[in-house]
């Protein structure tokens, strides 16, 4: 049965195309996230690469900063999931929002971890693409994790076939500046977060 290793529970978080829940891993006996793509993107072809994208890429980049993925597959017909650490913490953008001011040893020591993840992903060739401390989570024992691969970019891999390229290519090719205009509008929405966003990004370069 194509769901017979996971018991599903409660909902840890919503995303814009795929949920997160807590489950029971039936076979090792340990709790795990599950996150699932939303029922509503089971057929749109760019909707699936990305949520593979992001499992692969983020089971690629096995470090202390990385959430280590489990598992891939379905969870009965066509509902696509991949199964992960469940973690206990908090996000850099909610431990912001509660001590409004990290002490300065603090703040150095989650830089110091980030910048180290960072710099084995760019070793590896993968970019995040979306770096912010909504998808930075610091766990209840002092981890800092970055989270939230979904539109990282894999160089290294010459058969990788990035979900945003048509975008890109629209944006570089596209002579009239109102659309050029309205297209970086929109590649900053769906790639990225303007205020964190990289000039490569604001300028359409994915």
């Amino acid at each position: 049965e194509a769901n017979a290793r996971y018991q599903l529970g409660a909902v840890l978080g919503k995303g814009g195309n795929a949920t997160v829940v807590e489950a029971h891993d039936k076979d090792l006996q340990r709790t795990v996230a599950v996150k699932l793509l939303k029922s509503r993107f089971h057929d749109d072809e760019t909707a699936v690469q990305r949520f593979v994208n992001e499992a692969r890429i983020t089971s690629k980049l096995q470090h202390p900063g990385v959430i280590p993925v489990h598992d891939i597959g379905f969870l009965g017909e066509g509902n696509y999931f991949f199964a992960m650490k469940k973690v206990q913490g908090k996000t850099l953008r909610d431990l912001l929002a509660e001590e409004k001011e990290l002490p300065l040893s603090e703040a150095i020591n989650h830089f110091r971890a980030l910048a180290q993840t960072m710099a084995f992903a760019h070793d590896s060739e993968i970019a995040h693409r979306d770096l912010k401390p909504e998808n930075i989570m610091v766990e209840d024992y002092g981890s800092t994790l970055i989270v939230d691969w979904g539109i990282a970019k894999d160089f290294s891999n010459p058969d990788y076939d990035d979900p945003f390229k048509d975008l890109d290519e629209k944006v570089h090719t596209d002579p009239d500046e109102k659309e050029l205009e309205k297209n970086l509008t929109q590649v900053g929405e769906i790639t990225g977060t303007p205020a964190y966003m990289s000039p490569e990004q604001c300028k359409g370069m994915m």
